[in-house]
């Protein structure tokens, strides 16, 4: 069996049919591919085209609307073409390259100031070999009165406005030039070619210039025209078209403020009339209504608005000005526009309050603060506050708070806390009562009462009662002795003595009474009667003496036992009799006792009596003959001696009769009296010889001297 070298027609047929399938989906892909590459070149060059064309119209200053083709860019510079065939321009179409672009139209629409360019999809390839290069024709324009003035440009395809007339002259540079035609308003000239009037020298006459006149304003076109000669024949047309506009009218102006008020200075907006003509130029504002706005060129403002509305931006404070407007042409009006700049407010609003008070007053007071603003006004958002005092309260002064005002323009102004005067009293005074006393006292007690009012002060004086002591008179008679010389005599004589009363008042009530204020606010003080605190006390203590005054013995006592005093009031403060130890009687046996008594106030009693003595009479010392130890002590001895323990330690260098010295003292009656020995030993008692009591006193068998 033979092996087989090559395909089968089914493998053949297999792989042609997927080579197809392929073939088929690659192919439209590349072509979608291709054809976006080659539509994305064409667009790049037809906006080339538009951007160039653009400023072509900017460069040329296009007024009017016109349709140009693409090599009028080219022979102006704007555009390169691709190539050339022979003398013609070509540019390439990336979507056909057998289409020249050169032939496409380009609108140039003019609307106001902006442009709108379209290239056209329209052709018109007959122009190609017609446009001539301005610059190659030498084209110039001069104003022109009554000679010719100044240049107005040149080599372009619009002139200018002007407010003269114009001349326009050309000196074209071909050099093999068979003829040259101008076409202006309809007419057609042929132009002779004069090399005396060169642009050098040129007037009127001349055949190669054109005198545009207007008594207004026109827009004229002149053609111009120029055969070349090429082999002794003419072989090319070239043409050009240049436009002349002339404006003799002058412009009016309006001008807009705005009306309302403002803190800024203001700007106006000028609308400028030009009618038909050049359109608005430029405006001047001053505050001087006579004055050249000619010689003032340099303070126009520009206009930028294709509607004529010219924006000053000039700080204008409130006054009158003057708006003069001016053209394109060069034209101004005639007389100024008034313009009126008001409600200009740059000041801010002031402070302000009211409702002070200088007097004190019952009546509602009502204090305002807020905003005054006498040129744009205040706004009543931001005017301040009110405040009303009524009922109830004693104030003088309030404190308006800090706040803030804004005037219609919107000036602000932060306005400060500020302390004004309300002297406002609607309350009923009060009803002191000073100088109660807590304490006694002996002297006069002054009680003060009335009224008091922190406001408006009282109109109800302040009065006072005084507790003190009365004092009475009573008339007497005092028995009066004269003498001359015929004797003596007595007479009684009438006088007035005064008589003090002695009294405690402890308190006092004080009844109800009135009071009222200095603007009338009034109050019953203590309706039901207040008790008032006094502890007045002149009055002496109670002192009586005992119905049996206790009786002298040997034993020591205070001679204040024989007396009662008391005081229910302020007190006792001290009580002392004169003597105040019976022993200081000595050996007398009827005495008189002075006592006196005081209380915590000063008041004082005084009370005297007798007081009766019984002791034993006294020994006669100088028949003592014995003595008796002083361990065996008794209060007092037969013979009236007595001992008496020492109890500082320094006393005759011994303690007592108790305790062993060098030295000890007794006092013995029985010697001088109240004198105080030291002995060597203990003394013993003494033996009296006799006795007696003196003073009469009657000695008894028990030796006790009674009287």
């Amino acid at each position: 069996m033979k092996k087989s070298k090559g395909f089968t027609l089914t493998e053949v047929l297999t792989v042609m049919v997927l080579l197809a399938v392929l073939i088929g989906l690659g192919t439209p892909i590349y072509l979608r591919i291709s054809s976006n590459v080659r539509n994305n070149e064409y667009n790049s060059k037809i906006n080339y085209i538009k951007s160039q064309a653009m400023k072509y119209a900017e460069e040329q200053n296009i007024e009017n609307s016109q349709t140009i083709t693409v090599s009028t860019l080219i022979s102006n510079g704007y555009i390169v073409a691709d190539k050339y065939n022979g003398e013609t321009p070509f540019i390439t179409n990336p979507k056909n390259e057998s289409d020249n672009l050169a032939c496409n139209l380009i609108s140039i629409d003019v609307d106001g100031y902006e442009y709108n360019v379209d290239v056209k999809d329209e052709k018109n390839c007959e122009l190609l070999n017609q446009d001539v290069s301005l610059t190659d024709l030498n084209v110039k324009a001069y104003k022109y009165t009554s000679s010719i003035g100044s240049e107005i440009g040149k080599s372009v395809t619009s002139f200018d406005w002007v407010n003269t007339d114009v001349l326009v002259a050309f000196a074209p540079t071909y050099a093999d030039i068979e003829s040259m035609t101008v076409t202006h308003n309809g007419n057609t000239r042929t132009v002779e070619l004069d090399k005396r009037c060169n642009l050098g020298n040129l007037s009127t006459t001349c055949s190669n210039v054109e005198l545009v006149k207007a008594s207004t304003v026109i827009k004229d076109q002149i053609i111009i025209t120029v055969n070349i000669r090429e082999d002794g024949k003419v072989s090319k047309i070239k043409t050009a078209t240049v436009e002349v506009k002339i404006d003799k009218e002058t412009p009016s102006v309006s001008s807009a403020v705005y009306d309302g008020w403002t803190s800024k200075n203001k700007s106006v907006t000028a609308f400028i009339n030009d009618g038909s003509g050049s359109g608005a130029e430029s405006v001047f504002l001053t505050n001087a209504k006579y004055l050249d706005p000619a010689t003032e060129t340099r303070n126009f403002k520009a206009n930028n608005n294709s509607n004529g509305a010219v924006k000053i931006d000039s700080a204008l404070t409130s006054g009158i000005y003057y708006l003069w407007a001016r053209d394109k042409a060069g034209n101004i009006s005639p007389e100024p526009t008034e313009v009126l700049v008001s409600d200009v407010d740059n000041n801010k609003p002031q402070c302000t309050s009211s409702g002070d008070n200088t007097t004190w007053t019952r009546n509602a007071i009502t204090i305002k603060w807020g905003c005054k603003d006498n040129e744009s006004g205040c706004d009543p958002n931001f005017s301040g506050g009110t405040k009303t005092f009524s009922g109830g309260i004693t104030q003088k002064q309030y404190t308006i708070p800090a706040y803030t005002i804004k005037d219609n323009a919107g000036n602000v102004t932060e306005c400060p806390a500020k302390t004004i005067n309300i002297y406002h009293d609607t309350q009923a005074p009060n009803c002191p009562v000073y100088n109660e006393k807590t304490t006694w006292t002996r002297d006069p007690v002054t009680i003060n009462y009335g009224c008091s009012d922190s406001g408006s002060g009282c109109a109800t004086p302040t009065k006072s009662i005084t507790y003190q002591q009365q004092i009475s008179y009573q008339e007497s008679y005092a028995e009066k002795e004269e003498c001359d010389k015929s004797g003596c005599w007595q007479y009684y004589e009438k006088e007035t003595v005064p008589v003090y009363t002695q009294q405690v008042i402890k308190n006092s009530i004080l009844t109800a009474y009135d009071v009222v204020d200095n603007v009338g606010n009034a109050r019953t003080c203590y309706p039901s009667g207040k008790t008032l605190n006094i502890y007045y006390d002149h009055q002496a203590p109670n002192v009586k003496v005992k119905e049996s005054p206790k009786k002298w013995n040997r034993s020591p006592y205070n001679t204040l036992d024989n007396i009662t005093y008391s005081d229910p009031d302020s007190g006792i403060a001290s009580a002392y009799c004169t003597p105040g130890n019976a022993s200081e009687y000595g050996s007398q046996g009827k005495k008189k006792v002075d006592c006196i008594v005081r209380d915590n106030v000063g008041n004082e009693a005084n009370v005297s009596y007798y007081m009766y003595h019984e002791y034993e009479a006294r020994y006669n010392p100088k028949v003592c003959t014995r003595y008796k130890p002083c361990n065996c002590y008794t209060e007092y001895d037969i013979c009236g001696c007595e001992y008496e323990d020492v109890l500082e330690p320094h006393s005759c260098g011994g303690e007592n009769c108790f305790t062993s010295g060098t030295q000890f003292r007794s006092r013995c009656t029985c010697d001088t009296y109240s004198e105080f020995k030291c002995h060597d030993t203990c003394p013993e008692q003494y033996d009296c010889s006799y006795y007696d009591c003196p003073d009469g006193g009657v000695l008894g068998d028990d030796h006790i001297c009674r009287y």
